[in-house]
């Protein structure tokens, strides 16, 4: 279930331009649903290097197509789904991300590459997470950092026109329970929608 949640994730997004990633979604500014009782045990490598895991992913611009990205990364892994292609970099380093392109060739979206989004619990070291279940539509960016402590996590970027101008980011909160918040964020760093599994 976890193993392909990156391209699973980038998919919803992409489609729904929420994140659907776990129960417990709020997508007008309410809440709805339930957080997950369980989640399966973690057998992915925790990440510890937050350069490193950003590395490949910072250097992909929405000024990039299929074409730049593949004469500088190499031939991707193509995935075929219901809703179009994803295109796969991931490296011997472990790290890479995933992207998704408009019919007309510019990036549409990526994603950092992660097997389970739980390897991010460390870099994230979150706090409060619980209070995701207040929020509201109102609450920025600068707020949630506040909230929940420790350091965001971003996940993806996903282009709503193939300008590459308005750019709605993903990030990602987990904490050293494995509580994860997930929120996709206007181009104007304001909540869109939110995820959570939080373990009450």
């Amino acid at each position: 279930m976890m193993k392909r949640f990156a391209r699973i994730f980038l998919l919803t997004v992409l489609i729904a331009l929420v994140a659907l990633g776990f129960t417990g979604c709020f997508p007008m500014g309410e809440i709805s649903g339930e957080p997950d009782a369980t989640m399966p045990p973690m057998t992915a490598e925790l990440f510890q290097d937050y350069d490193a895991v950003y590395a490949y992913y910072n250097e992909v611009t929405f000024a990039d197509t299929l074409a730049t990205l593949t004469e500088r990364f190499g031939e991707p892994a193509a995935e075929e789904t219901e809703n179009g292609t994803n295109y796969v970099w991931h490296f011997e380093d472990g790290y890479g991300f995933v992207c998704a392109f408009f019919e007309t060739g510019e990036l549409r979206a990526k994603v950092i590459y992660y097997d389970d989004i739980r390897q991010f619990r460390d870099l994230s070291n979150s706090t409060n997470l619980s209070a995701v279940q207040n929020f509201d539509k109102k609450i920025d960016f600068q707020t949630c950092v506040s909230v929940f402590a420790g350091r965001p996590i971003e996940i993806a970027q996903i282009s709503s026109e193939s300008t590459g101008k308005d750019i709605r980011r993903v990030y990602a909160w987990i904490d050293a329970d494995d509580n994860i918040v997930q929120i996709l964020f206007t181009s104007q760093g304001k909540v869109e929608s939110a995820t959570y599994n939080i373990d009450k």
